[in-house]
């Protein structure tokens, strides 16, 4: 069965919920990928921060 079908079929609760663990998913990805590349020194504060800037460029970079 493919994804549409599989989306088409649950109710709204359901899709609201499966996105919304899969944005937790992602922005727990990311935070696991920049404190890699800060180390692991990096105050929660810089990682948050770092986030941030990759939230606000991706907003910006699918405006253009």
């Amino acid at each position: 069965m493919d994804q549409i079908k599989i989306l088409r079929q649950m109710t709204g609760e359901e899709r609201l919920k499966e996105a919304i663990e899969l944005s937790e998913l992602t922005r727990d990805l990311s935070f696991a990928n920049i404190k890699k590349q800060l180390g692991n020194k990096a105050s929660k504060k810089a990682i948050i921060h770092n986030l941030i800037e990759r939230i606000q460029y991706g907003t910006k970079r699918n405006s253009l």
